[in-house]
This record gives C-alpha cells, sequence and structure tokens, in this order.
C-alpha cells in the first residue's frame, strides 16, 4: 500500500478466513434476531421480525414482513410527518440499551436493517 507502505496486512486474510463464513450463514444472523426479539420483547417500541426456522438455513434467511420506512429515507419520514428528533432518540436509546443493559452487540445496524413507524414515534401504540 503506498499510503501507509510500512503496514503489515497479512493478518486481514487470517482475519477473513475466519469469519467471514459466519457472516455468511444466516443461520447465525436468525440466532441474533432472536436473541434481539427476547430483549425487546417487552417494548412496544422495537418489532423484530419473526424468524421461520423450518425455512431457514446456511444461505436462506426467512422472516416476516415488517412494514416501515428505511432509517436512511430522511426525505420520506419528513413527507409521512416523522419527528427526526424522537426518531434518533428511540434508536439511539434502544441501541443502547441492547449494548449497556443487555451486553449484546448486534453488528449489522445499517439502514436497510433499521424501518421507521409513525405510530412508534407519535407513541401509539398501534404498530
Amino acid at each position: 500500500m503506498a499510503v501507509f507502505p510500512d503496514y503489515k496486512y497479512g493478518w486481514l486474510a487470517e482475519e477473513f478466513e475466519t469469519h467471514l463464513p459466519k457472516e455468511l450463514d444466516f443461520r447465525l444472523e436468525a440466532n441474533n434476531s432472536e436473541k434481539c426479539a427476547k430483549i425487546f420483547k417487552d417494548n412496544k417500541n422495537v418489532a423484530v421480525p419473526k424468524i421461520y426456522r423450518n425455512l431457514t438455513s446456511e444461505r436462506v434467511l426467512t422472516m416476516s414482513f415488517e412494514s416501515g420506512i428505511p432509517a436512511a429515507s430522511v426525505k420520506e419520514m419528513h413527507a409521512q410527518g416523522i419527528d427526526l428528533k424522537k426518531t434518533s432518540r428511540l434508536i439511539s436509546e434502544t441501541f443502547n440499551h441492547m449494548i449497556y443493559k443487555e451486553g449484546f452487540v448486534h453488528s449489522d445496524p445499517h439502514p436497510g436493517n433499521i424501518f421507521i413507524r409513525k405510530a412508534v414515534i407519535d407513541g401509539k401504540d398501534d404498530l
């Protein structure tokens, strides 16, 4: 590498060899999802899709459909009248609870995995 010519990258290949197969095994993702569901089972502001184990394998993850707006769709949230400050607070509180109270780090919190529902942000119980 021209930017860091003295940096040794050999460890990176070993990390990929060890961890990449785990990232590609959807049964492990299903385990993580079910753990999140247990953590948030009593939280009406968080919905975790149900995993269908009989239809899930190493290469296929099958779960229930959950409606919502992707967290990265700011324009759509504005159009729906969703309060972005409340949304931000809810996401932060949710991840803080999961990590610091429960000791579980779900390392896949990208916007494709986080959907927002107006009823939740407005404090209504009708998910």
